[in-house]
Protein backbone atom coordinates (compact mmCIF):
# COMPACT_ATOMS: atom_id res chain seq x y z
CA UNK A 1 0.00 0.00 0.00
CA UNK A 2 1.35 3.32 -1.02
CA UNK A 3 1.83 5.86 1.53
CA UNK A 4 1.15 9.74 0.82
CA UNK A 5 3.61 12.31 1.03
CA UNK A 6 3.93 13.99 4.04
CA UNK A 7 3.08 17.87 3.89
CA UNK A 8 5.55 20.37 3.57
CA UNK A 9 6.09 22.81 5.88
CA UNK A 10 4.76 25.42 3.27
CA UNK A 11 1.55 23.15 2.35
CA UNK A 12 1.26 22.60 6.33
CA UNK A 13 0.88 25.96 7.19
CA UNK A 14 -1.50 26.77 4.24
CA UNK A 15 -3.45 23.83 5.01
CA UNK A 16 -3.93 24.82 8.82
CA UNK A 17 -4.67 28.45 7.58
CA UNK A 18 -7.10 26.79 5.90
CA UNK A 19 -8.83 25.21 8.77
CA UNK A 20 -8.64 27.84 11.33
CA UNK A 21 -10.66 30.14 8.98
CA UNK A 22 -13.17 27.44 8.54
CA UNK A 23 -13.61 27.01 11.93
CA UNK A 24 -13.51 30.33 13.13
CA UNK A 25 -16.35 30.69 10.41
CA UNK A 26 -18.54 27.75 11.73
CA UNK A 27 -17.75 27.99 15.77
CA UNK A 28 -18.78 31.49 15.31
CA UNK A 29 -22.01 30.98 13.32
CA UNK A 30 -22.84 27.73 15.12
CA UNK A 31 -21.15 27.42 18.09
CA UNK A 32 -18.79 24.60 19.38
CA UNK A 33 -21.81 22.08 19.75
CA UNK A 34 -23.54 22.76 16.04
CA UNK A 35 -20.34 22.19 14.50
CA UNK A 36 -18.89 19.56 13.56
CA UNK A 37 -15.39 17.70 12.25
CA UNK A 38 -16.61 17.18 9.34
CA UNK A 39 -18.41 20.22 7.97
CA UNK A 40 -14.92 21.81 9.23
CA UNK A 41 -13.17 19.86 6.79
CA UNK A 42 -15.79 20.32 4.13
CA UNK A 43 -15.38 23.93 4.73
CA UNK A 44 -11.60 23.63 4.61
CA UNK A 45 -11.11 21.26 1.17
CA UNK A 46 -9.41 18.44 3.72
CA UNK A 47 -10.24 15.08 5.15
CA UNK A 48 -11.36 15.16 8.57
CA UNK A 49 -7.80 12.59 9.30
CA UNK A 50 -5.21 16.08 8.30
CA UNK A 51 -7.28 18.16 11.23
CA UNK A 52 -6.94 15.65 13.85
CA UNK A 53 -3.13 15.08 13.06
CA UNK A 54 -2.65 19.08 12.83
CA UNK A 55 -5.05 19.75 15.86
CA UNK A 56 -5.16 16.47 17.78
CA UNK A 57 -9.34 17.36 18.64
CA UNK A 58 -12.61 19.44 18.03
CA UNK A 59 -11.88 21.31 21.32
CA UNK A 60 -7.97 21.91 20.92
CA UNK A 61 -9.19 23.69 17.51
CA UNK A 62 -11.87 25.70 19.77
CA UNK A 63 -9.47 26.54 22.02
CA UNK A 64 -6.89 28.11 19.64
CA UNK A 65 -9.58 30.17 17.50
CA UNK A 66 -10.89 31.18 21.21
CA UNK A 67 -7.50 32.66 22.48
CA UNK A 68 -6.75 33.84 19.24
CA UNK A 69 -10.21 36.09 18.90
CA UNK A 70 -9.81 36.18 22.34
CA UNK A 71 -6.22 38.35 22.15
CA UNK A 72 -7.17 41.16 19.76
CA UNK A 73 -6.89 43.99 22.03
CA UNK A 74 -9.46 46.73 23.18
CA UNK A 75 -8.75 50.13 22.13
CA UNK A 76 -6.15 52.13 24.58
CA UNK A 77 -7.75 54.82 23.94
CA UNK A 78 -8.01 57.58 27.02
CA UNK A 79 -6.57 60.81 25.62
CA UNK A 80 -3.76 62.88 27.25
CA UNK A 81 -5.19 65.90 26.39
CA UNK A 82 -8.90 67.19 27.36
CA UNK A 83 -10.49 67.86 23.48
CA UNK A 84 -12.42 71.08 23.01
CA UNK A 85 -15.61 68.47 22.44
CA UNK A 86 -16.59 65.21 24.38
CA UNK A 87 -18.84 64.38 21.32
CA UNK A 88 -15.38 64.07 18.87
CA UNK A 89 -13.54 61.86 21.72
CA UNK A 90 -16.76 59.65 22.13
CA UNK A 91 -16.78 59.35 18.17
CA UNK A 92 -13.00 58.14 18.31
CA UNK A 93 -13.99 55.69 20.91
CA UNK A 94 -17.09 53.90 19.32
CA UNK A 95 -15.29 53.97 16.33
CA UNK A 96 -11.82 52.32 17.95
CA UNK A 97 -14.48 49.66 19.49
CA UNK A 98 -16.15 49.17 16.41
CA UNK A 99 -13.15 47.61 14.65
CA UNK A 100 -12.41 45.26 16.89
CA UNK A 101 -16.27 44.24 17.39
CA UNK A 102 -16.34 42.64 14.34
CA UNK A 103 -19.69 40.37 13.71
CA UNK A 104 -17.42 37.25 14.25
CA UNK A 105 -16.01 38.09 16.94
CA UNK A 106 -19.21 39.15 18.37
CA UNK A 107 -20.88 35.78 17.43
CA UNK A 108 -17.99 33.43 18.98
CA UNK A 109 -17.75 35.32 22.15
CA UNK A 110 -21.86 34.93 22.69
CA UNK A 111 -21.56 30.90 21.92
CA UNK A 112 -18.73 31.14 24.08
CA UNK A 113 -20.85 32.72 26.94
CA UNK A 114 -23.36 29.89 26.35
CA UNK A 115 -21.35 26.94 26.27
CA UNK A 116 -18.38 28.07 28.17
CA UNK A 117 -18.17 31.21 30.64
CA UNK A 118 -15.45 30.62 32.36
CA UNK A 119 -13.89 31.01 29.00
CA UNK A 120 -14.90 34.29 28.73
CA UNK A 121 -14.87 35.05 32.70
CA UNK A 122 -10.52 34.22 32.26
CA UNK A 123 -9.97 35.50 29.03
CA UNK A 124 -12.00 38.35 27.95
CA UNK A 125 -13.31 39.63 30.86
CA UNK A 126 -10.12 41.20 32.52
CA UNK A 127 -9.75 43.42 29.42
CA UNK A 128 -13.08 44.73 29.52
CA UNK A 129 -12.85 45.50 33.19
CA UNK A 130 -9.28 47.20 32.08
CA UNK A 131 -10.91 49.04 28.93
CA UNK A 132 -14.09 50.35 31.70
CA UNK A 133 -11.48 51.12 34.01
CA UNK A 134 -9.44 53.77 31.48
CA UNK A 135 -13.00 55.25 29.85
CA UNK A 136 -14.12 55.75 33.65
CA UNK A 137 -11.01 57.41 34.60
CA UNK A 138 -11.33 60.20 31.41
CA UNK A 139 -14.90 60.38 32.92
CA UNK A 140 -14.03 61.27 36.05
CA UNK A 141 -11.55 63.79 35.01
CA UNK A 142 -14.61 65.25 32.73
CA UNK A 143 -16.74 64.93 36.49
CA UNK A 144 -13.50 67.30 37.86
CA UNK A 145 -13.63 70.02 35.25
CA UNK A 146 -17.18 70.43 35.56
CA UNK A 147 -18.15 68.79 32.05
CA UNK A 148 -20.09 66.13 33.25
CA UNK A 149 -22.70 66.11 36.08
CA UNK A 150 -21.07 64.14 39.13
CA UNK A 151 -21.81 60.69 39.57
CA UNK A 152 -20.00 56.66 39.57
CA UNK A 153 -17.41 57.44 36.80
CA UNK A 154 -16.90 53.48 36.44
CA UNK A 155 -20.87 53.05 36.29
CA UNK A 156 -21.03 55.74 33.50
CA UNK A 157 -18.47 54.16 31.78
CA UNK A 158 -20.25 50.84 31.65
CA UNK A 159 -23.75 52.24 30.37
CA UNK A 160 -21.76 54.22 27.43
CA UNK A 161 -19.78 50.95 26.80
CA UNK A 162 -22.91 48.72 27.06
CA UNK A 163 -24.68 51.00 24.65
CA UNK A 164 -22.08 50.94 22.26
CA UNK A 165 -21.76 46.99 22.40
CA UNK A 166 -25.72 46.35 22.45
CA UNK A 167 -25.36 48.62 19.06
CA UNK A 168 -23.18 46.57 17.78
CA UNK A 169 -24.80 42.80 18.26
CA UNK A 170 -28.01 44.09 17.47
CA UNK A 171 -26.88 45.75 14.07
CA UNK A 172 -24.97 42.93 13.45
CA UNK A 173 -26.38 39.70 14.95
CA UNK A 174 -29.79 40.53 15.52
CA UNK A 175 -30.51 41.83 12.55
CA UNK A 176 -31.87 39.95 9.33
CA UNK A 177 -28.62 41.45 7.39
CA UNK A 178 -25.40 43.67 8.54
CA UNK A 179 -26.42 47.22 8.57
CA UNK A 180 -24.34 49.38 5.71
CA UNK A 181 -21.35 51.09 7.61
CA UNK A 182 -22.94 54.37 6.97
CA UNK A 183 -25.76 53.90 8.43
CA UNK A 184 -24.63 52.19 11.73
CA UNK A 185 -21.75 55.15 12.01
CA UNK A 186 -25.16 57.20 12.09
CA UNK A 187 -27.00 54.92 14.69
CA UNK A 188 -23.54 55.06 17.10
CA UNK A 189 -23.47 59.07 16.25
CA UNK A 190 -27.32 58.96 17.72
CA UNK A 191 -26.53 56.54 20.79
CA UNK A 192 -23.60 58.85 21.65
CA UNK A 193 -25.67 62.12 21.42
CA UNK A 194 -28.01 60.87 23.50
CA UNK A 195 -25.79 59.61 26.28
CA UNK A 196 -24.02 63.03 26.07
CA UNK A 197 -27.25 64.76 26.83
CA UNK A 198 -27.93 62.99 29.78
CA UNK A 199 -24.29 63.09 31.15
CA UNK A 200 -23.27 66.48 30.06
CA UNK A 201 -23.18 68.99 33.18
Amino acid sequence: MRRNDPLTASDSRSTKTRIFRAASELFAANGFRGTSVRQIAARARVNEVTIFRLFNSKRALYKSVLENKLQVPLPRWVPSEIPEKDADTFCNLAAELQKTLDPEFIRLLLFTALENPQAVRKSFSPKMDEFNAAVGEYIKRRMECGAMRDGDPQLVAKVLIGLLVYDRIASDVLAEKPLPQDRLKTNTASLLEIWLHGVAA
